[in-house]
């Protein structure tokens, strides 16, 4: 705990980021990572892997940006950085090791931004918009997609266009996919789609993380375990199943 509590006192970052909530999400989130290093290896060999087959899919390597990237465990960052004559990373915090870690790179560039806008600008103005009209040759979405609907719940104001917190969830998700679109000519797109508790042989929940938002077959599946027992429970185990999609939504 004393070393969480440090890294929470000392990580620089927006006012807005640490007053929601996100930079404590951070904190904790590295320590479940450290709690369970091996039982998540697999899932983060998974990504890796399907980042660096993105990277070589497209047609040329200028520009990658990365949402999602606070604590580069899922983003193999030196192969990035390495391919791409510039990268840019985006979230709302990046923690002090991923900060130290990239001091010598001189083509990488973060950004502490609000992805869905909901917080530090209260409107969910679309990515391109948001980014000046840029354009990269890889957009990439780092197992982010299921938490950005969690921005909502801690923005200062809710949109009046939506009846329920479910469809604001579904229209944050689907804007979310059309922006990495609309800015990249390649988008690898990971994320979690629903999380299963297990006891044994017996599932006793599941969660559909999209919130009912429907998308094409992924281009690859797989299970990450979450939080094995103890983690959550001493009498369960938590798993996520992960997919990800190449191009997503192309023909």
């Amino acid at each position: 705990m004393l070393v969480e509590a440090v890294e929470f006192m000392l990580t620089p970052g927006p006012r807005w980021a640490r007053d929601a909530g996100l930079l404590y999400q951070m904190v904790a989130f590295r320590a479940r990572f450290r709690r369970n290093r091996v039982a998540w290896q697999d899932h983060i060999d998974r990504c890796h892997e399907f980042i660096m087959k993105a990277a070589t899919s497209g047609p040329s390597n200028n520009r990658a940006i990365v949402f999602g990237s606070g604590l580069l465990i899922e983003v193999p960052i030196d192969y990035l950085a390495r391919t791409f004559k510039e990268v840019v990373l985006v979230d709302a915090v990046h923690g002090l090791p991923e900060r130290w870690r990239l001091r010598h790179y001189s083509n990488i560039k973060r950004i502490e931004a609000d992805i869905t806008g909901l917080i530090e600008k209260t409107t969910t103005e679309p990515l391109n918009a948001r980014f000046g009209g840029q354009q990269f040759d890889l957009a990439i979405s780092a197992n982010i997609l299921s938490q950005l609907p969690l921005f909502a719940n801690k923005s200062t104001i809710k949109s009046m266009e939506y009846q329920s917190d479910s469809e604001l969830a579904r229209a944050i998700i689907s804007s979310h996919i059309a922006g990495i679109r609309s800015i990249a000519s390649t988008t690898c797109l990971i994320t979690d789609i629903e999380r299963i508790s297990v006891d044994g042989l017996n599932q006793i929940d599941r969660s559909d993380l999209l919130h009912g938002v429907t998308l094409p077959p992924p281009t690859e599946i797989w299970r990450w375990d979450l939080a094995p027992r103890p983690e959550l429970s001493n009498d369960y185990d938590v798993y996520s199943r992960v997919g990800a999609w190449l191009n997503i939504g192309d023909a």
